[in-house]
């Protein structure tokens, strides 16, 4: 049996439904249904499951609810959840909500001055809200005290919102602040649903604070896959310049530490950790720093044979001709600067570095997208403060040339959003690596390279597994950009 043949069975059973008239209805034999029915056999495609939910009657939740039973029964209940959970991410994608939506009232910040707190020892700490209230005030004292390094090395699961949401606070008050967090995945690709989800629901809440203004360092380490699990200290720490706090998995309890020698030894466990748990995320927020990340992801994986680019506006800046790109960077008279980024774009262009010039690269674009390039003339990618809009002859132009055959590229046009137009949202998934661009109300751009393979593996196979029926045919496309470009001439 399966979860298609379960639901099946209980429905039909529920509504009396005799399997001769449906198989009748549905224009094909009884034994055909009856084997639906047993699970030996799974129909060929949505439509036929779409006719059974019609003879049955059923309501547009149930029948959605059969249609989605049929669909994990035929790709796997791994693969389903997974991709839902991508799907979820782009539609939802508002990384700036965390730290746009907090302010410093917040956090009752408890900040103590230097040499104000007597040395204790160990404490004892039972409860919830005054655990969570002591790791503000480590926070805020690593923050703001003028002997504390500036640094804090923590281990806990990212889900505790109100302390991710917390370190956003302090990050937007103190650029010079380092986080180094450490937190647990699970590495197996094909494993019960919240494995997958787990590790989507993780980058979710560590992409707020990656962009909050601070060095943030997310590292992993797999939960599931040593012998051991490589953090010998059952529950989460929290490392500052004079205090250690272990608790709970829960924040239910722990314990508060402020004897150096204690404070050390935990320093030590953590650093210990660290050296085995790789980076999740790397940001970087400037063109010169993105030519060099991907260089070096380049150098370090191998060059990708396999590539998925979700470009809502089919343009990227390094398809302009050199001359065009030298025309429209604009750095308010800085003519060194200026030559430092052309520089760097043709890096770009000449290296074959960018997504749109990898091998074997399905572009996917958006009627909407298209659209809002052709009203800007702004690409995604790169801050408006950088450069000139295009002229719209230019931006029909280089559309145009952005559809003609490319011998390593396909452009393929989607029917709908699978993120809002206005997030400039970019994303390029191939077999080792992955990209995530996308810009903040304010219009700076934010690039996160994405270096956890179960991560990586979602986005990739989200984007190759899109049905066919998502798409415009391909013969069609070129009209649909003509028809946009004469609707946005007017």
């Amino acid at each position: 049996m399966s979860r298609f043949s379960d639901l099946l069975n209980e429905v039909a059973e529920a509504k009396n439904v005799s399997t001769p008239d449906m198989a009748s209805y549905c224009g094909t034999d009884r034994t055909t249904v009856y084997r639906f029915r047993k699970g030996i056999r799974t129909p060929e495609n949505p439509e036929m499951v779409g006719m059974m939910a019609d003879y049955m009657q059923l309501n547009l939740a149930e029948k959605q609810q059969l249609l989605d039973a049929y669909e994990i029964t035929v790709v796997g209940e791994d693969n389903y959840f997974r991709r839902q959970a991508v799907g979820s991410f782009l539609e939802s994608f508002l990384p700036f909500d965390m730290i746009n939506n907090i302010g410093s009232d917040s956090v009752d910040l408890q900040i103590p001055e230097a040499g104000d707190i007597p040395q204790v020892g160990a404490i004892p700490v039972t409860g919830q809200d005054e655990l969570v209230q002591l790791m503000y005030n480590a926070l805020a004292a690593e923050c703001y005290s003028p002997l504390a390094r500036g640094r804090v090395d923590l281990v806990m699961n990212p889900q505790h919102f109100k302390i991710m949401e917390t370190m956003c606070t302090f990050g937007r008050t103190n650029a010079s602040l380092q986080i180094r967090h450490v937190f647990p995945l699970n590495s197996q690709l094909a494993v019960v649903p919240e494995g997958n989800q787990y590790s989507m629901d993780v980058l979710r809440r560590v992409l707020p604070v990656c962009i909050a203004g601070f060095d943030y360092e997310p590292h992993y380490y797999y939960r599931d896959q040593a012998s051991a699990d490589p953090f010998p200290i059952r529950g989460g720490l929290l490392v500052t310049t004079g205090w250690a706090i272990t608790f709970a998995d829960d924040l239910s309890c722990g314990i508060f530490y402020d004897k150096p020698d204690m404070v050390e030894f935990y320093q030590e466990q953590f650093d210990h950790l660290l050296q085995s748990c790789p980076r999740m995320l790397r940001r970087s927020g400037d063109l010169n720093s993105i030519v060099e990340m991907i260089a070096e992801l380049q150098v370090q994986k191998g060059g990708s044979v396999n590539s998925v680019v979700y470009l809502p506006q089919l343009c990227v800046l390094d398809r302009l001709s050199e001359e065009q790109i030298a025309a429209h960077i604009d750095l308010a008279g800085d003519a060194e600067a200026k030559a430092a980024l052309i520089a760097k774009t043709m890096e770009l262009k000449e290296n074959g570095l960018h997504m749109a010039d990898m091998r074997q690269t399905v572009i996917l674009g958006t009627v909407s997208g298209i659209r809002r390039f052709l009203e800007t003339g702004r690409f995604d990618e790169v801050s408006d403060d950088l450069y000139t809009p295009l002229s719209f002859d230019e931006r029909a132009a280089l559309l145009r040339t952005n559809l003609e055959a490319h011998p390593h590229s396909r452009v393929r046009l989607l029917k709908k959003d699978l993120s809002t137009p206005e997030r400039g949202l970019v994303v390029y998934a191939a077999d080792n690596m992955c990209f995530i661009e996308f810009r903040e109300p304010a219009d700076r751009v934010n690039y996160l390279a994405v270096s956890e393979p179960g991560v990586i593996h979602a986005f990739s196979d989200f984007f190759r597994t899109l049905p066919e029926e998502d798409f415009y045919p391909d013969s069609e496309v070129p009209a649909i950009l003509e028809k946009l470009i004469a609707e946005a001439r007017g």
